[in-house]
């Protein structure tokens, strides 16, 4: 958006003067009165107008360049992982050295620094990887019951009440849950009684059918 320049007030009638005599001053008042209703009012509110619209453009440029900055970032952080995948972290052993990225409890996670043993830092724990994707497979669920992974979107299909156990507790693990049965009864069994939900220590039933998601921060499930 261009910048909006004010357009200056122009300047009034003198001021009136009760010095003068009655008519000077009738006219001196009528005159700065009618400036004030027609130029001064209507100007004032022009400049104010410009100064909330350069504003708002300005704002609205700082959003742009802040969104840019980060797509730029989110482009050159999947260009790296992708191209120097080693594939589940899990199955690794040994030294890793940069670059390199490996998938993680339903993530995709960028190496940081080498690593002498890369079985003894665990994504999401240590300090040496940085998430930068979440990839969720679909899973279709057609039985009353059903145990949950990390890193999976499970899609509730099953006809009658259906209960889907958690995974085990890891900090920054992920899942969907999709309701697909047109039911409201859905119940996310937590995986042990110290486990919560929004910070809750009971399993949670799910009160519409709709995609709900989920992630182990701050030592619960959270994002509902």
């Amino acid at each position: 958006m261009p910048i909006t320049t004010p357009t200056p007030i122009a300047a009034g009638p003198a001021i009136p003067n009760s010095n003068d005599p009655e008519t000077t001053f009738d006219s001196q008042f009528e005159a700065f009165f009618a400036w004030e209703r027609n130029a001064l009012a209507p100007g004032v509110n022009a400049q104010s107008q410009a100064a909330f619209d350069n504003a708002s453009s300005a704002q609205a440029s700082a959003t742009a360049a802040q969104a840019d900055a980060l797509a730029s970032e989110a482009s050159a952080l999947a260009s790296a992982a992708s191209s120097h995948f080693k594939g589940d972290w899990a199955a690794l052993t040994g030294a890793l050295a940069r670059p390199a990225s490996v998938a993680h409890a339903g993530r995709t996670w960028l190496l940081l620094s080498d690593l002498a043993d890369v079985a003894a830092a665990v994504p999401g724990v240590s300090a040496a990887w940085r998430a930068y994707d979440v990839v969720l497979p679909l899973v279709h669920v057609t039985t009353a019951s059903a145990v949950a992974v990390a890193g999976y979107h499970y899609a509730i299909e099953y006809a009658g009440q259906c209960t889907l156990t958690m995974p085990a507790y890891v900090e920054g693990s992920a899942l969907m849950v999709a309701v697909c049965n047109g039911r409201y009864d859905t119940v996310l069994q937590r995986a042990a009684p110290t486990d919560s939900f929004m910070g809750q220590v009971d399993d949670l039933t799910l009160v519409q059918p709709t995609t709900y998601s989920l992630r182990a921060i701050n030592n619960s499930w959270r994002g509902l």
